[in-house]
């Protein structure tokens, strides 16, 4: 009942706007929401488990979120521009697998960072290191199925399972905090399942069935197309997530917590843009418009 009630909303909305208007609609308010969500998370780890619980999460998430980037060797963005372009449309079963087999390499680079990083000084403990690695894998699932969802166009698929992953992780923190369990590793898990979850479902939903191991994958042609977009996601995590690590390792877990609070509110305001410049990328990747239709809303973003 609640998700007919979703879609006839999100129906309204399109029906009122124009198409690539109402998309952008559809994916900043999911991600305005999906902050919200993340606002009210921050709020409570930090009052709960101090600035210093609140550094170590951050830690575990700027390494998981770093795996993630460079881990997937710019497959799983390849794919989503191959399905933009309708090339490989009917093999989603082959570019499930192709996005899959690099969450093995996004876990092992999370661990991998994890140990390396505590020769800064900073301990996680094991507990930590074992759930870092799980959210990369469950980070990089989630990314995955997302990126392959806006590239056959299931924008409203998407955006559902989004909020479900951030009701998901609200409801599972706020439990934990209930029961007094509440802790720099079970938060971790917290933010983990409802992501491997959200995966799950929205793969199956949208058809992206892994095809059988052994199945041919063009990794070579894949990371070769999705390079240069890969090196430009890095380059973004250099400059906007790795400050985190840094603060980490020079001044410690506690500045690290301080230091991801501070930015929260501003972090957010990205949101609106970014949403626009997506919807915008992939209807010109599937040739649905044109540069000179969409110029003024890119100017827009860009002021």
């Amino acid at each position: 009942m609640g998700e007919r009630r979703f879609f006839r909303m999100v129906n309204r909305v399109v029906s009122m706007t124009s198409a690539w208007k109402g998309e952008t609609g559809l994916v900043a308010g999911t991600r305005l929401v999906v902050a919200v969500s993340g606002l009210w998370f921050v709020l409570l780890v930090t009052r709960n488990l101090g600035p210093v619980g609140r550094g170590e999460i951050t830690i575990a998430f700027s390494l998981a979120w770093g795996a993630v980037i460079v881990g997937d060797l710019g497959v799983v963005t390849a794919c989503r521009l191959r399905l933009l372009a309708g090339v490989g449309a009917a093999d989603r079963g082959v570019h499930a697998l192709a996005a899959g087999s690099m969450l093995g390499v996004q876990g092992a680079l999370a661990g991998l960072g994890a140990v390396l990083f505590g020769l800064t000084g900073t301990d996680l403990g094991a507990s930590v290191v074992v759930a870092t690695v799980g959210l990369a894998v469950s980070i990089g699932a989630m990314r995955a199925a997302s990126e392959l969802g806006y590239g056959v166009r299931g924008y409203r698929w998407v955006s559902f399972v989004e909020l479900g992953v951030a009701a998901g992780q609200v409801v599972a923190s706020t439990g934990l905090w209930t029961v007094g369990r509440l802790s720099t590793t079970t938060a971790v898990i917290a933010m983990a399942i409802p992501h491997l979850v959200g995966a799950v479902v929205m793969g199956r939903r949208l058809g992206f069935v892994p095809s059988r191991i052994g199945t041919r994958v063009p990794f070579r042609s894949l990371a070769t197309d999705g390079l240069s977009s890969m090196l430009g996601s890095a380059a973004h995590y250099l400059a906007v997530r790795s400050n985190r690590l840094v603060v980490a390792g020079v001044l410690g877990a506690r500045s690290a917590g301080e230091f991801a609070v501070a930015v929260t509110l501003p972090e957010t305001l990205r949101l609106v843009p970014r949403a626009i410049s997506q919807v915008l990328g992939d209807r010109l990747r599937s040739g649905e418009t044109t540069l000179r239709d969409v110029r003024r809303p890119l100017i827009l973003v860009i002021l």
